[in-house]
């Protein structure tokens, strides 16, 4: 089937239904989004009430029954998703992490939640379900936890793939497809993801095909790099054209007992 065919079954499909968006990314590949401002209308909403000013986004609780300490970082103002970024784009990344410090403590039942077990991560353009950028909020998947325990200390600064750390008689990972990097920082707030992608990987014009996902290093005497305080970064682009780092997260609600030493 033609490209052009598609497009026209795609653009009759839309002017049939009014409800679902038809895009070709960077790659040529289509991903199909329920086109809804839902997740927009909700953080509107959510701001006109809130007790604070909003900023550039807000954290807005998942509404999926599984995923149940899930938060969402939702810019305030329209914007589809990665495929949009560019130089002047503002740091959502360090939004949501500033947001999981506070709303993921009744899940890891702690007023100071480890590093270590928080992550955020956005999808891939084809990887996401809803076109308005949001960044996901939650625990670290306790696989990815305990790996990083292990290999934390091997991971320097440069971009490698995750099995470059594999060593011998290790168990499986599911996440070898991931390149990966350790950077040095107690937050995010002077450094952006986002920058990664349009400078350091070359992606630029390319951005919809990547997904990013952070995890905390932890600091002092459990941590890696000498007890400095930083952050496991993983960007994947994968053939499947489905990226999706949401998947380094915990998909059924956090569980403090699942990351013990």
């Amino acid at each position: 089937m033609t490209n052009r065919l598609l497009i026209a079954l795609a653009t009759a499909f839309v002017a049939m239904t009014g409800s679902t968006a038809f895009a070709q990314n960077a790659s040529g590949i289509f991903c199909t989004h329920p086109y809804n401002p839902v997740l927009l209308k909700v953080v509107t909403a959510h701001c006109k009430i809130a007790a604070k000013p909003c900023g550039e986004s807000a954290a807005i609780k998942d509404i999926s029954p599984v995923k149940t300490s899930r938060y969402l970082q939702i810019p305030t103002t329209p914007i589809t998703g990665i495929e949009a970024i560019t130089d002047d784009t503002p740091n959502y990344f360090a939004d949501a992490w500033a947001s999981a410090q506070t709303v993921l403590k009744p899940a890891l039942k702690t007023d100071s939640p480890p590093r270590d077990e928080i992550g955020v991560a956005i999808n891939s353009e084809c990887g996401r379900s809803v076109d308005q950028m949001h960044i996901h909020i939650d625990c670290v998947d306790p696989d990815v936890w305990a790996w990083l325990r292990q290999h934390g200390n091997d991971i320097d600064e440069k971009w490698k793939p995750t099995y470059a750390y594999m060593r011998e008689g290790d168990a499986p990972f599911p996440f070898q497809h991931y390149r990966m990097r350790w950077v040095a920082g107690q937050d995010l707030r002077d450094i952006n993801p986002f920058h990664w992608l349009l400078h350091d990987l070359s992606a630029k014009g390319q951005t919809g095909d990547y997904t990013l996902g952070i995890v905390g290093a932890p600091a002092g005497d459990a941590g890696s790099h000498d007890g400095q305080a930083g952050f496991f970064a993983f960007v994947d682009a994968t053939a499947r054209h489905t990226a999706h780092a949401e998947e380094l997260l915990t998909e059924q609600g956090c569980d403090p007992t699942a990351y013990t030493p």
